[in-house]
């Protein structure tokens, strides 16, 4: 049962600091013991997504003037949906903290107007899970987390293809919004992009358009394959992780080998940065996409469930 000492409430500005002092402490025990990248740093870039609104969408657990945990919506509203996330400091777990907030976030997604949440948890993780169907939640989607290393992946006699493939360009950022919204209109999921979400992304720190491969017929982009290198510290010395975020083939253009050419310049590209391996997650009912993966090499890292509870 929760106890009176522990208060849900809404983020404000003046919590910015004890926010980020708890973000530090419980993300570098729990998640980042090779501090791949910072939580703080992640919260100051959400802050500025089109949007999204921390006094609106955010709730903090306040344990005697000190925040033991958050519960945080990210809106969709163009099909309806909010995405869930949170967490509760390792010590004051058990006390009710993580129900009550799932209980908040829930009444406010749906005061807003949204129809359905999802929620995104480790295969591992059982106690977000019996929280989860706890509430109502239904486990709906399996996603893989592959990776690849790229040590020894040969350049050499690699045929590109008969689409010229490069970098996108400053000022193409509608370009690459419609091919994004072409390429994923109808999958499960995919929230249509706008022109403003892809600029914005491109604001954030280590985010250039040149990351961006794409494949194109005259001014049309047929698909891209969108990249991004992590620089972490390890235990001994400094790190450089690549990250797949998305690959997109536009429909009339698929089952020509646009996507198995995307994928290899994205993973050339990034071994030309000096990453020494490649992540991406892969919805393993996209068969096709799936099976181009493991076909390159990418091996099962970890396994994600995405779980789903209408509201309305």
């Amino acid at each position: 049962m929760l106890t009176p000492s522990y208060v849900i409430r809404n983020y404000s500005p003046d919590d910015f600091e004890r926010f980020m002092e708890f973000l530090n402490d419980a993300y570098m025990d729990m998640y980042f013991p090779d501090r791949w990248e910072s939580a703080p740093q992640f919260f100051q870039q959400k802050q500025g997504f089109p949007g999204y609104s921390p006094e609106k969408h955010l709730f903090l657990a306040d344990w005697k003037g000190k925040i033991v945990g958050y519960a945080d919506i990210s809106p969709e509203p163009q099909i309806g949906r909010v995405i869930l996330n949170g967490l509760v400091s390792v010590y004051h777990r058990r006390e009710g903290v993580a129900n009550k907030m799932m209980k908040s976030t829930l009444a406010r997604a749906a005061k807003l107007g949204f129809k359905i949440a999802h929620v995104c948890v480790s295969e591992k993780n059982a106690a977000a899970r019996g929280l989860l169907s706890g509430a109502g939640f239904s486990a709906v989607r399996h996603l893989h987390e592959l990776e690849i290393g790229l040590k020894d992946m040969p350049e050499e006699d690699f045929d590109w293809g008969t689409l010229e493939i490069s970098s996108l360009l400053p000022g193409e950022e509608a370009l690459l919004t419609q091919a994004q919204n072409r390429c994923f209109t109808g999958t499960w999921g995919f929230c249509p992009n706008t022109v403003e979400e892809v600029v914005y992304y491109f604001s954030l720190t280590g985010s250039t358009p040149k990351d961006v491969l794409v494949a194109k017929e005259e001014e049309r982009i047929v698909g891209y394959c969108w990249t991004n290198l992590i620089v972490g510290w390890g235990k001994r010395n400094v790190q450089k992780k690549g990250r797949v975020h998305m690959l997109g083939v536009d429909p009339d253009y698929r089952r020509k080998g646009i996507g198995k050419n995307l994928l290899k310049a994205g993973l050339y590209y990034l071994k030309r940065r000096e990453a020494d391996a490649v992540e991406l997650t892969a919805d393993k009912g996209n068969a096709d996409a799936y099976a181009l993966y493991r076909s390159l090499g990418f091996q099962m890292k970890s396994v994600n469930l995405w779980y789903e509870k209408r509201l309305k």
